[in-house]
């Protein structure tokens, strides 16, 4: 097995003391590379097993910092490349089409087994193990072709991903980030502490931050013909155009109707009706959201100006300008 190529370091007592001031459990955490990616301390045995993923040239990835549409665009994706199969795609969930191969990263084990063993009498316990699977050869023993949606970044990543593999990159605002990523946190995983929380995803120690250099890797790989960046944004306002964009990429070509066809089952009202899509039991029933923090919520743009105070607000226009300056990023909403 290679080694991943950057150092992984304890986070320091500081950052513990500021995280578990908000979380409801005292877990250990790593940080990883010169980015400081932010995990945690389970990555160092998980996160090299990812890395050393072997990648198949029909292989197909969306890559994304969490919450930033990863879900929604799974099931646009897995259905432009499988004859738009909605019965298939009703009847299975997208999780399990569509699985989060790094989902353990931030899963403690214990946790992970305990709640597959209590579904074990349940139709569906297999679909819902998949979602705590760390059995990568199960994954290297499918016969047709992968999907695959991860929120590790382009370089913790397979090192011949974009060699062999069709991925797509999807980026949000991160501001509604933010918001989408307090509401599935809220509660659950933290005390309900909107400004520490906020605190914590500023300066990178939340799993899976800082967010600015995970886009900017995505960003920086948009003229690879294997990447097909997109923002979150452009496809909440041009669902047609960005699904024939998406169709584009993998060398379809659908038809009006079928463009049509396709915009109204992926309408959002529609995809949270949809429990294949919406996993609302399943999430549940693992502890990944409640009833008061739905899996998927909204998707507005925009919604942060709902949840921050003028103060905040101006905070986080200086920490985009601040960590966008010196790329070519830009976001439509900023």
């Amino acid at each position: 097995m290679v080694n991943i190529p950057f150092e992984i370091q304890d986070a320091s007592d500081e950052d513990h003391q500021l995280i578990w001031n908000v979380a409801k459990e005292k877990r250990q955490y790593v940080q990883v590379g010169p980015s400081k990616y932010f995990y945690p301390k389970e990555y160092e045995d998980l996160g090299p097993i990812c890395y050393n993923f072997k990648i198949r040239p029909d292989d197909v990835f969306v890559v994304n910092y969490p919450r930033s549409g990863s879900t929604w665009l799974s099931e646009m994706i897995w259905l432009i490349n499988n004859n738009l199969d909605y019965a298939t795609a009703k009847s299975i969930d997208v999780g399990c089409r569509f699985p989060l191969m790094d989902v353990s990263v931030v899963k403690l084990p214990k946790l992970e087994k305990e709640r597959i063993k209590s579904l074990a009498e349940e139709e569906r316990s297999k679909q819902v193990s998949k979602y705590f699977s760390t059995l990568f050869d199960e994954y290297s023993n499918i016969t047709t072709r992968r999907f695959f949606k991860t929120h590790l970044p382009l370089s913790l990543l397979p090192p011949d991903l974009l060699d062999k593999a069709k991925v797509v990159y999807i980026a949000r605002d991160p501001r509604d980030v933010f918001v989408s990523v307090y509401h599935l946190l809220k509660n659950r995983i933290y005390d309900d502490k909107p400004d520490e929380i906020w605190n914590l995803f500023r300066r990178g120690l939340l799993p899976w931050c800082p967010v600015f250099p995970h886009v900017k890797e995505g960003w920086a790989a948009r003229d690879n013909p294997n990447l097909l960046f997109i923002f979150y944004e452009d496809v909440v306002n041009d669902l047609q155009g960005s699904l024939r964009r998406m169709a584009s990429f993998f060398g379809k070509d659908l038809t009006d109707e079928q463009i049509h066809e396709l915009c109204e089952h992926l309408r959002f009202d529609n995809i949270k009706k949809n429990e294949a899509v919406n996993q609302q039991e399943t999430m549940a029933e693992l502890g990944v959201c409640s009833g008061q923090s739905p899996f998927i919520r909204k998707g507005l743009i925009g919604d942060w100006r709902d949840h921050f105070s003028k103060d905040q607000a101006q905070e986080a226009e200086e920490w985009m300008r601040e960590n966008i300056a010196d790329s070519e990023l830009k976001y439509s909403t900023f």
